[in-house]
């Protein structure tokens, strides 16, 4: 992953990044919805996690087929690099 011209491979760091953003963007949605404004500190909380565990859904080939089918072909990218019209 990078970040600004960091490039960050430690999972658990990664990890930590991603949580810090969806609890900020989650203060800042909470703060411009709200008619009161009321500050919640969730970056002190502590889950109990596994950090050697990751869990994935299994597909099948049909489903991931179906997916690939019902892309819009576009032929811009998303974060990845990747174009619909690369995967299809």
């Amino acid at each position: 992953m990078k970040l600004g011209k960091s490039k960050i491979s430690n999972p658990k760091v990664i990890t930590e990044i991603f949580n810090s953003y969806f609890v900020e963007t989650i203060e800042k949605l909470t703060e411009q919805n709200s008619g009161t404004h009321i500050t919640y500190n969730l970056t002190n909380i502590k889950i109990n996690t596994y950090p050697q565990t990751m869990y994935i859904t299994p597909v099948t080939e049909d489903e991931i087929e179906k997916v690939v089918k019902n892309l819009k072909g576009i032929s811009s990218s998303g974060f990845d690099g990747v174009t619909d019209l690369i995967v299809k």
